[in-house]
């Protein structure tokens, strides 16, 4: 499970002159979800050295196993150094919508913002977007409920199978997101992770360089909202191209 370095986290605010951290919570591709003293933590050290917060909170509906999303706002007083972005479309699937949203509860921050987005003309969202996110939040839990354990389940049979099958593959717990995150340097080298996937498994999935550089080529993300029975082929292929 991964956690947070926070004497780490302050160092490089020194030494690196940061003035802005962006937060992903819960954090894609780890798949943790931050509890409240983790977060206080970060913003307290941000307090201290002036760093200003923006959190993307984009998952936040999608948690499992008893953990709890905690929305950075309520975790102290930090709305004068902090704004949340979020939006319906990992809840809903509705990214074609093209909504999003911004929280800022601060009234000099809400100003600065809106004489911004006016001075770019930014003055609407997407009509049917505001429609469609009203509707899914309004009568989506049924719905909702049922993806979140047709991810979660996907996300154990991923777990389960690869321990059997593949048991040196290091694959992260799953609090929040529907994304698998997995370390495959037992089977894999780094540098053959993309052919090995690509040409030798046929798929498509998102690759660890992408997101922390070389010390990550061993990791790939696979996305669990979909159905049982692509999840299933995806881990065959793997399992069968690592023989």
């Amino acid at each position: 499970m991964y956690t947070i370095d926070f004497e780490d986290f302050e160092q490089k605010i020194v030494e690196n002159q940061v003035t802005l951290f962006i937060l992903c919570s819960p954090h894609n591709p780890a798949g943790r979800v931050w509890t409240r003293d983790e977060l206080q933590r970060l913003f307290d050290i941000c307090r201290k050295h002036h760093v200003f917060v923006i959190s993307d909170e984009i998952h936040q509906d999608l948690t499992f196993a008893g953990h709890t999303h905690i929305p950075s706002f309520t975790a102290g007083s930090y709305d004068d150094m902090m704004i949340t972005v979020t939006a319906p479309s990992k809840t809903f699937n509705l990214a074609a919508c093209q909504n999003s949203v911004i929280i800022i509860p601060d009234e000099t921050l809400r100003a600065r913002w809106d004489e911004y987005v006016m001075r770019l003309r930014v003055l609407n969202g997407n009509a049917f977007g505001y429609i469609a996110a009203e509707a899914a939040y309004s009568g989506g839990r049924e719905w909702f409920d049922e993806v979140k354990e047709i991810v979660y389940g996907n996300y154990l049979f991923v777990k389960d199978t690869l321990a059997k099958e593949l048991p040196e593959v290091i694959v992260s717990p799953l609090e929040g997101t529907y994304l698998c995150w997995f370390d495959m340097k037992a089977y894999v080298k780094p540098e053959e992770m993309k052919d090995f996937m690509q040409k030798k498994c046929r798929l498509a999935l998102d690759y660890g360089d992408w997101f922390g550089g070389s010390r990550f080529a061993s990791f790939v993300r696979m996305n669990l909202a979909t159905s049982r029975e692509n999840i299933e082929k995806a881990v065959t292929a793997i399992i069968n191209g690592c023989r």
